[in-house]
């Protein structure tokens, strides 16, 4: 057979590798494209949790809590009670309740307001009745982030981290999600597992470590729900799990915005600390919610006692300080009108339903000093002249 022959069949031949080839090296640069448009990064989780915060809004939840401590096995204390919280730009609302009679609405015990300029607490008896009051300003960023990470939102991941965009040298909480993918020191582990049946995404800070500080498990069928997360701690050379947070029964309240029914937080006995157990079961959530300044301060009551620690004062409010506490206090006073000061002369508190300003207060006081130091320096002088007049003898 002549090579001439041969050409037709080696053509085809050569065509058929050429094919091959060219749909190996398309198959090749399609894979590769389609994973990179679907490989899963922090920006994306980011991004997820932006539109989830934007979806709450301002927001109440109401829920039962239940906490339990722990030492050396056995149990030493623990309480169940009902929480409401409102959460907004405005600041944060966290309201205690007693259960009460089942026949009456459950009744307050304690309600904490911050408005990032000041923390107020305001306790009541078991009638109801406001009790007594404290008074702190709000000096560190971090107040309003850290007293809602034991909530059922916080818990879940969703903290209002936006507050805060510098974490440098501070350690975020444990569940802050947001938080933790806009650390450099945070890595995403590029295989997912299955935990409960459930396809779950690992992500882990800090990287680079030998182990990391925090570990959590993100759904990916649930638009990165927090489904678990660990604080380890390095005991006596051994990476342990300190503390651990699983998230349950979770219902999608907005397009893509899954929230738990039940939280279960479990601290170990380690390093002093007893062992503490804490469940929270969400009641009610309120999305989008108005709110008000009024919302975020609360009021002391006239008759109530209040432990004011920017000033250093305990008094009643609506009732009149006293001088004594005037002199020490000139320089709080001016920052914050608290109280009514009156009855500049004695220590007991006045009935007289008139009240004068703070600032009217201390500008009595200042003139009453320069009164005094006038009396004594004419004092001074009339000495001085009687000394210096001769005897008459």
């Amino acid at each position: 057979m002549s090579i001439g022959s041969q050409e037709p069949g080696y053509l085809d031949n050569l065509c058929f590798r050429r094919f091959l080839m060219a749909a190996w090296v398309v198959s090749i640069v399609c894979a590769c494209v389609c994973w990179g448009a679907n490989a899963l990064t922090l920006q994306d989780i980011e991004k997820a949790y932006d539109a989830k915060l934007e979806a709450l809004g301002d927001y109440r939840v109401q829920y039962l809590l239940c906490v339990e401590y722990t030492e050396s096995g056995a149990v030493t204390s623990g309480h169940t009670r009902t929480e409401r919280v409102l959460s907004g730009e405005g600041g944060y609302r966290i309201e205690q309740l007693n259960p009460g009679d089942a026949r009456a609405p459950a009744m307050l015990q304690t309600v904490q307001t911050d408005n990032r300029k000041q923390f107020r607490t305001l306790a009541f008896t078991n009638n109801g009745i406001p009790e007594f009051g404290t008074l702190q300003p709000a000096r560190k960023a971090v107040a309003f982030y850290d007293a809602l990470t034991y909530t059922p939102l916080g818990l879940a991941g969703l903290h209002d981290s936006a507050q805060r965009d510098d974490l440098e040298g501070d350690l975020p909480f444990m569940s802050d999600v947001r938080a933790l993918v806009k650390d450099p020191r945070a890595v995403l582990l590029e295989d997912p597992i299955l935990l409960d049946g459930e396809e779950a995404q690992i992500l882990e800070w800090p990287a680079g470590e030998p182990h990391p500080r925090f570990r959590l498990w993100l759904s990916k069928t649930r638009n990165f729900a927090l489904l678990q997360c660990v604080c380890f701690l390095d005991e006596q050379g051994e990476h342990v799990p300190w503390i651990e947070t699983r998230n349950t029964d979770f219902e999608e309240l907005a397009p893509g915005l899954f929230l738990p029914g039940k939280s279960e937080f479990h601290r170990r006995e380690m390093r002093g600390l007893s062992e503490q157990v804490m469940t929270i079961e969400s009641v009610t959530y309120e999305l989008k919610v108005r709110t008000s300044p009024d919302d975020f301060r609360i009021a002391f009551p006239d008759g109530t006692g209040v432990d004011n620690r920017a000033l250093g004062l305990r008094y009643t409010q609506g009732q009149y300080l006293s001088l004594k506490s005037l002199i020490f206090t000139l320089d709080g006073l001016s920052n914050d009108t608290i109280s009514y000061v009156s009855g500049l002369f004695t220590n007991a508190p006045q009935t007289s339903t008139r009240r004068t300003p703070a600032v009217t207060a201390i500008l009595a006081g200042v003139l009453l000093v320069i009164f005094v130091l006038f009396l004594l320096l004419l004092v001074v002088k009339s000495t001085r002249r009687a000394r210096s007049t001769p005897d008459e003898h």
